[in-house]
């Protein structure tokens, strides 16, 4: 059992709808004896485009001796489609969780291709936009202090 509006033809705003047997589509042998509740209110927005910036969601510790120099996202922004009111307020996504802990600093430079997270749901890439950003990670070696033979910290 479900109610069914058509909503193509609706301009942005606030609209209220009332809802009658015409509406309900019920399997055969059924009939509408009460509509609870009788009207609905719908609120439609202006879907716009708009260029985010794109975060690595790094989690984690390098690896013992290491710290991270430089994590870079190409490309650092990517287009996307939504309600207006959601975009004007959003300066940036994420990517999925990138956990730098099994980075193997030796290897050099770790390059991964990682999804952006779209959220909320009501997101949409924009056609010709990647759903995965590069994400390039540099550990280097802890800057330590020059110790003399035999000194020992506790």
């Amino acid at each position: 059992v479900g109610a069914f509006l058509d909503l193509s033809e609706i301009d942005a705003g606030l609209h209220r709808f009332v809802l009658n047997a015409d509406n309900i589509q019920l399997p055969l042998g059924m009939e509408v004896v009460r509509i609870t509740p009788a009207a609905i209110r719908v609120e439609m927005e202006e879907r716009i485009q708009k260029d985010i910036a794109v975060e690595p969601k790094i989690v984690g510790k390098p690896p013992a001796g290491y710290t991270i120099e430089r994590i870079s996202v190409r490309p650092g922004s990517v287009k996307v489609s939504g309600p207006k009111s959601t975009l004007n307020s959003m300066l940036s996504l994420s990517t999925e969780s990138i956990s730098v802990s099994d980075i193997q600093p030796e290897k050099g430079e770790k390059v991964l291709e990682v999804p952006v997270v779209l959220s909320p749901a009501s997101l949409r890439l924009v056609p010709g936009q990647s759903k995965n950003v590069r994400v390039t990670i540099l550990c280097i070696p802890n800057k330590s202090s020059k110790t003399s033979p035999g000194t020992t910290f506790p």
